[in-house]
């Protein structure tokens, strides 16, 4: 009974739906757990065999469902190598990449470094020498010809000082110098903080996600960095992006979907999507036109879909797989939408990591691999 109550609360929670099914297939009650089942399979989640071993004694009436997690299985999409480079233990989270030269800046999150990638070759661009901690999200501004960057010093980064722990903020580099000309970190006694990606409007304004206090900050064009927007609804933001009117973001909350944010109120809400869908844990988030294309981390298998938004930006009306299952991924995290395709980081290896942010024993580390999905 309050497993129905959950699932009638988050009715595209994967884990509550399973569990549920679980409950009624313990329960002898064949039909819902059937029903439940097949509502797991339609959202594209994918069971392994200890995962499908409570339903062995459903019969008949479940086989067709249980075969069909099998296609979740399948390879989808087809991404080709847009650029790679030697380095261990790099853990890679954003890719971004300069309209004007095609050159890719790949951030790390342990080494603390910005590599740039220029004609197949890789130079620092920068690093922790330049107060780098994690990087995160990475944006480059072609009308003002900048990188930025979200940095947040995380357990995870190799070398940081106990006490800059915690410390978060946003960097910026002229592209044309090299030359790092704005660090804008948030105050000390902010507490523990995570930005983790970022946004840049056509103002010049920066707006970035804050996944530990889950408020969004802003940076406007010779200012200074500020909380923006803050909702006690909010319970893991990610990933952003602007509408084409530039006066809503669309946030991907990894526990919630995406959120429409009204700059001028503040006002969020979540967007309603199709019954048989899931969008819950979005890492990147890109708007390409009237969609939205979405890197799925958070589900099993991970994903890239394509999500359409109606007219007036109220719903989503329809979400599309473009990938999944790819061999040679390892995590995929955060992209760009550039020239008709999506680029991305597919090794992040994320799961290499111990919760104290120290390395599994044994770890085994693959090149940073950026991949082009065409759209």
């Amino acid at each position: 009974s309050l497993l129905r109550q959950a699932v009638d609360l988050r009715p595209h929670h994967p884990t509550l739906i399973y569990t549920l099914a679980v409950e009624l297939a313990a329960s002898s009650d064949t039909a819902r757990a059937v029903e439940a089942l097949a509502l797991l399979r339609d959202m594209g989640v994918a069971l392994d065999e200890a995962e499908l071993e409570p339903f062995a004694g459903l019969g008949e009436a479940a086989s067709s469902v249980l075969e069909g997690f099998a296609t979740n299985l399948d390879p989808v999409g087809e991404s080709e190598t847009a650029c790679t480079f030697e380095a261990s233990a790099y853990i890679p989270e954003s890719v971004a990449i300069d309209p004007k030269t095609g050159d890719y800046y790949v951030g790390s999150v342990h080494q603390r470094v910005i590599m740039r990638v220029r004609n197949g070759k890789a130079d620092a661009f920068a690093t922790r020498e330049d107060g780098l901690w994690s990087v995160f999200g990475l944006k480059v501004d072609p009308e003002r010809n900048r990188l930025w960057a979200c940095t947040s010093a995380t357990a995870n980064a190799e070398g940081v000082p106990e006490a800059e722990r915690g410390r978060s903020g946003l960097l910026c580099w002229d592209l044309a110098t090299g030359e790092q000309i704005g660090r804008h970190l948030l105050p000390e006694d902010t507490g523990e903080a995570w930005l983790g990606d970022l946004v840049i409007a056509t103002d010049g304004t920066v707006y970035a996600t804050d996944s530990v206090r889950n408020v969004i900050v802003a940076l406007p064009e010779g200012g200074t960095l500020e909380t923006r927007v803050a909702d006690p609804r909010f319970a893991s933001l990610q990933g952003l992006d602007l509408s084409e009117d530039q006066r809503t973001l669309f946030v991907a909350d990894y526990s919630h979907g995406v959120w429409r944010v009204d700059l001028e109120s503040g006002a969020a809400t979540v967007l309603p999507y199709p019954e048989r869908a899931c969008l819950l844990g979005i890492d990147g988030l890109y708007r390409n036109g009237g969609e939205l294309i979405a890197i799925q981390n958070g589900m099993s298998p991970h994903r890239i879909v394509r999500a359409t938004v109606n007219e007036d930006s109220s719903a989503i009306t329809e979400v599309h797989v473009l990938a999944a299952n790819d061999p040679r991924w390892d995590e995929p995290t955060l992209g760009q939408v550039f020239d008709g395709a999506f680029y991305y980081v597919a090794t992040s290896q994320w799961g290499l990591f111990n919760r104290d942010g120290s390395f599994r024993e044994g770890a085994e580390f693959k090149n940073p691999l950026v991949l082009r999905l065409p759209l």
